[in-house]
């Protein structure tokens, strides 16, 4: 009998993996359900790493940037607070999280039902 080798997954390499298979499910027109729920999965852990390891991200952009302010890249949550007054961010948070939040839970309310799910609307996010 041969010993099994265990093989270490990091968050990073899961958020890349679930991204990767998006990208395939959206290209080769697959449901854009299941490619939507891969992105945001990938999209939380990213958020998630960058709060933290925010100072060295930040101090690594810059440098690749050779010091300029616009090569620092930000998150989705980050981009979220840029973009919504304080006293509006968790509100707007948890609209951008209904739809997935659906999708990957039932504990709740298991009898919910979501209206109006617009792949459209979903490519915005």
């Amino acid at each position: 009998m041969t010993e099994r080798q265990e093989k270490s997954l990091t968050k990073i390499e899961a958020a890349r993996r679930q991204l990767e298979w998006a990208i395939k499910i959206y290209f080769e027109e697959g449901d854009f359900l299941a490619g939507y729920a891969l992105v945001s999965a990938s999209i939380e852990i990213t958020d998630d790493l960058y709060k933290h390891h925010q100072k060295e991200i930040v101090r690594r952009q810059l440098e690749a940037g050779k010091g300029k302010s616009s090569a620092i890249r930000f998150p989705h949550r980050e981009l979220l607070k840029f973009s919504l007054k304080a006293e509006y961010y968790k509100e707007g948070l948890n609209l951008f999280r209904k739809l997935q939040n659906f999708l990957k839970h039932a504990d709740k309310d298991p009898e919910e039902t979501i209206k109006d799910v617009d792949e459209d609307l979903l490519a915005a996010y």
